[in-house]
């Protein structure tokens, strides 16, 4: 987890909330610092100290000073944080995936509602430029009889549109060739 802060981390209320019930586990002899040696939990250990690394794969991103006992405290740390960043990929990925499939609701939604195909193409590009972040989108098809595409519908700055118009066309030419 390169360049993860274990600061910003436990500043979230669940994890703090997490770390000083970890501490109060271990006494009062325990405190959590950051690479910098910050303190991040609400006790500084006293007496004497041992420095222990928390590390999450080869890197290590902060110390758990305290006495002897300490020792088994940063790698239940470790694989906290690291249950917790999976857990935050995840609810990403669920998330995106949840993004996609309303955004095919949606459509599929439209495509029964609406018969005319210009309408259609351009509320695919309405729903697109929701997910997608672009300056131009343009849905076409190909004419059979005049053998060149047209556009159903598009999205973008109009003076934008006439100065790539003739690159999109080739463009397309060559992808369905």
């Amino acid at each position: 987890m390169k360049g993860l802060n274990i600061n910003k981390f436990f500043l979230k209320k669940e994890n703090s909330a997490l770390l000083d019930n970890l501490i109060d586990i271990f006494g009062d002899n325990v405190g959590v610092f950051d690479i910098e040696g910050n303190l991040i939990s609400s006790k500084r250990p006293s007496g004497e100290i041992i420095y222990f690394p928390i590390k999450i794969g080869e890197e290590t991103i902060g110390h758990v000073a305290g006495g002897p006992r300490a020792e088994s405290l940063p790698p239940v740390i470790s694989h906290f944080i690291e249950v917790r960043l999976v857990q935050r990929t995840l609810a990403e990925e669920i998330l995106r995936k949840y993004k996609e499939h309303d955004l095919l609701y949606n459509i599929i939604d439209q495509t029964s509602l609406c018969p005319k195909t210009e309408e259609i193409a351009g509320f695919i590009i309405h729903e697109l430029s929701r997910l997608i972040k672009f300056q131009y989108a343009s849905i076409q098809i190909f004419d059979d009889r005049e053998s060149v595409f047209k556009p159903l519908s598009s999205f973008g700055d109009a003076s934008w549109v006439d100065t790539v118009k003739d690159d999109i066309g080739k463009i397309n030419e060559r992808v369905f060739e």
